[in-house]
Formats: structure tokens, sequence, C-alpha cells
């Protein structure tokens, strides 16, 4: 009889001890919002920042790369994303990917923006390139990453637009 006790106290504490180790785990798999945070969203809603919805997957060896949203401010344009991987040890590392329009001239990143959270199976993120100083309308944009023998592309059709002046 006791030993029938002390199994069920020893099963209720791992039990407990597993559901506290994944509880985190699901509190950051949450979305962060739509623009991925608060200052992003007041840009938005105050005009400051134009927004081009997506949704295009990009796929490498079973993980895949989500564009949700482009934001476009003066002069930066923002790639919403979210990432879900196949292997948990290799991902996307945001230095391993490129930003291009269609006339082949690279956006260089910026510094100042790189949001991330971690999830499960992923991660989510906000990533800022710099605009070309030129203005032109642009008929795409491609995202590259490129890393090792690992290659992705994922063109965002714009039309013809001028996105910046």
């Amino acid at each position: 009889m006791k030993a029938m006790q002390v199994t069920g106290i020893v099963r209720a504490a791992i039990i407990f001890v597993c559901v506290m180790a994944i509880i985190p785990g699901l509190v950051l798999r949450f979305p962060n919002g739509k623009y991925y945070d608060e200052e992003m969203k007041a840009m938005v809603k105050d005009g400051r920042a134009e927004v081009v919805e997506y949704k295009i997957k990009g796929e490498l060896d079973g993980s895949s790369f989500i564009v949700q949203r482009l934001i476009y401010t003066d002069d930066l344009v923002y790639i919403r994303y979210s990432t879900n991987v196949a292997n948990v040890f290799y991902g996307f590392p945001d230095d391993k990917l490129r930003f291009f329009d269609n006339r082949g001239i690279e956006y260089k990143k910026s510094n100042d923006v790189n949001k991330s959270s971690l999830g499960l199976r992923g991660h989510e993120g906000l990533i800022a390139f710099k605009k070309p100083k030129d203005s032109i309308a642009i008929e795409y944009l491609m995202l590259v990453y490129e890393a090792f023998d690992r290659r992705m592309e994922i063109k965002l059709p714009v039309g013809e637009v001028t996105l910046y002046d």
C-alpha cells in the first residue's frame, strides 16, 4: 500500500516537472502580433509606414521561411517573417539573409532593427533593410538565403509601383 502511494507521488512529481518544462515554450510560441511590436503598429496606424501582405513560403531541407508582410517606411523596408524548422539545430540565421530588387541592387541590412523570438519549432521576427537612394518602379523583390550548400529564394511581386522617393 505504501509503495503505491510513493509511486503515485513520484509519478505526479514527474508529470509536474514535465508540464513546467513545456509551459515556457508554449508561451514563447504565442505570436507577437501582426507587426511584431507596438512601435511598428503605431507607425502603421499613424500613416508613417505602408504594409503589403504576403504569406509567401520558401522551403529548404524540410524547413520553411514565411514572409508574412513587408512594411515600408521612408528609409527602410521591414520583413515580418516566421519560420518552421525541421531540424532544431539549424534554422535561418539572419546574417545569411540578403534582399534584392529586380535590378539586382542589394538592400543593406539595418543594424538598428533585428528582432526575433524563439518558439518550439522555429522563430518569428522583424528584419529591416535600408532602401537605395534612387527612385524607380520595382517589379519584384527577392529575399535570398544562402549558407554553405543551402540556397533558398523567395520572390515577392510588387507590380509597377514606386516604393520610395
